[in-house]
């Protein structure tokens, strides 16, 4: 099983594939090493023997839960920069560019309905627009007054509820 947590550490802390130089080469390399030593020691306290558990999987699923993560906060930014960025939006082709989506997949991507009630609840404000606007929660009097609404009702049920 350490067999697997060697080559896992050398899989997700590479070497360069060129070095600039002979001197960032042997720096590279000291930082990689280094790199891969921590990861291994990781594994062996994540996994003392006997193992019960699968490593690799294990290591899957928590890249993936961190890519899903950052796919959404590409998509709120993506977003936003559309649709609520003030004075004016970006240009569809800067942010595609910078996200390496094509413009048409920013478009898609920044015009999902519900990443843009997402980023409006969040920002608590409208987009540019004013097509999609936050979700406002009641007030505190609002809430009082919904509450007196319905507690005469509530404490006349729990009166006629108790023995006599």
């Amino acid at each position: 099983m350490y067999e697997i947590f060697d080559d896992l550490a050398r899989l997700l802390h590479r070497l360069p594939e060129r070095p600039q130089s002979v001197k960032s080469a042997r720096f590279d390399r000291e930082d990689v090493e280094a790199r891969r030593e921590n990861e291994r020691r990781a594994f062996e306290k994540a996994y003392p023997p006997p193992i019960h558990s699968e490593p690799l999987l294990d290591k899957l699923r928590e890249l993936s839960a961190k890519k899903r993560e950052i796919d959404t906060q590409i998509e709120l930014l993506v977003t936003y920069s559309r649709h609520f960025l003030r004075p004016r939006p970006y240009q569809l082709v800067r942010i595609a560019e910078a996200t390496g989506l094509s413009i048409s997949g920013v478009r898609t991507m920044s015009n999902r309905k519900r990443t843009r009630e997402e980023v409006a609840r969040n920002l608590e404000r409208s987009d540019i627009r004013g097509s999609v606007s936050p979700v406002t929660k009641p007030g505190l009097e609002e809430s009082l007054a919904v509450l007196e609404r319905f507690a005469p009702r509530a404490n006349q049920d729990i009166e006629e509820t108790r023995p006599a």
